[in-house]
């Protein structure tokens, strides 16, 4: 069992949890980079009592965004597809031993103000654009070692700002079966122009209930395509009783072999289980490459025949590892301030106790 320990992650992401144009060809652009210019505090990644720590930087920032205190700290950048940009990093390791770490990029994203690093190696557009030059990296123990960051922006990228996070992650064994797994990261903010198509989007607009002839239960949803790319979707259907713990699924989804922009697709799921009308929560998770949304809806299922179309809601903005990181983040703050709080009555107890032994005894 691996568990993430999102109070090491400090990218900046929460506090409690841890220009060149482009050339026809896919060239290396070369705009002029200030070496060393970052000079951003190292953020500490694997702190274990005085041990030292595993922690990584930004080293290069470009001359034209040289007076931008976020091009210090991160990878900022205006790039038209067929255009290379390359960034260095410096990972450090202030323990007394080799400190072995894997460097890889993953999807991030802004919710409700905050920007936010996608579980473990969740891909996006843009983290599949990025490279690192040692995808895994021995660090001499306190020392420190160069990394580059490659990100190249495809013909047909579609234009618009992305956001995903370098990660220089150390796995250290934990109690049992279980694996801590420490990571922390440079956020990236690249921005694609050009006169290509918008990126894919898509809506469930709505869900239907019905039964089929055989008595099975049956959900349509009619998908549509709101952004500038087809789709190719696939699809699974989980249900859960609006009262009571009864959960059934996921079942697939079966639909068409590809959505065209502006076009409209019904999506239909057939219930193999026997369920009875419910309501029930229907959740419909779609993915069309790198793209997944999640909708939900309350149906109930006819004895026969077919029910009101309801509204589906997209609730993607507020994923399952997100309410899990932030559950976890609330404990780490509750459980920090307890051991404040310990510490200082220990503390308190000590200075009474000292203060008593200093206090001179009158003589009968």
């Amino acid at each position: 069992m691996t568990t993430e320990n999102q109070a090491s992650t400090r990218l900046g992401f929460r506090v409690a949890a841890i220009a060149a144009v482009a050339l026809a060809t896919a060239a290396v652009v070369l705009a002029p980079i200030i070496p060393g210019a970052s000079a951003t505090p190292r953020a500490q990644a694997t702190a274990t009592d005085d041990a030292g720590s595993v922690g990584v930087r930004l080293v290069d920032v470009p001359e034209t965004l040289l007076d931008d205190p976020r091009a210090r700290q991160y990878i900022i950048d205006e790039l038209v597809p067929r255009t290379t940009i390359e960034r260095r990093i410096e990972i450090t390791n202030t323990t007394d031993e080799i400190a072995t770490v894997q460097a890889y990029a993953a999807a991030a994203s802004i919710v409700d103000g905050a920007f936010v690093g996608a579980d473990a190696r969740t891909a996006n557009d843009l983290s599949s654009w990025t490279s690192l030059s040692e995808p895994e990296v021995a660090v001499p123990a306190n020392s420190s070692v160069l990394n580059t960051v490659t990100v190249k922006i495809p013909a047909d990228a579609p234009p618009g700002e992305q956001y995903a996070a370098v990660w220089v992650e150390a796995a250290a064994t934990g109690d049992g079966d279980v694996q801590v797994v420490n990571r922390v990261g440079v956020r990236m903010y690249v921005s694609v122009g050009g006169d290509n198509a918008a990126a894919s989007s898509f809506v469930i607009e709505s869900m239907t209930a019905s039964r089929d002839a055989d008595g099975n239960g049956v959900v349509t949803a009619e998908l549509k395509n709101t952004g500038g790319r087809a789709l190719d979707a696939t699809a699974d259907l989980t249900l859960a009783a609006t009262s009571g713990s009864l959960t059934a699924g996921p079942y697939p989804a079966t639909l068409g072999t590809t959505i065209a922009p502006g076009s409209t697709e019904s999506l239909t799921v057939v219930i193999t289980d026997n369920i009875g009308e419910g309501p029930w929560t229907a959740t419909l998770e779609v993915t069309s490459g790198l793209l997944a949304e999640t909708f939900d809806a309350e149906l109930a299922f006819p004895g026969q025949g077919t029910a009101d179309a309801v509204a589906a809601s997209d609730t993607s903005s507020i994923p399952v590892w997100l309410a899990v990181v932030l559950a976890f983040s609330a404990l780490l703050v509750v459980a920090g301030g307890a051991f404040a709080a310990l510490t200082l009555h220990r503390r308190r107890a000590i200075a009474l106790r000292e203060k008593a032994d200093a206090t001179p005894i009158d003589a009968d």
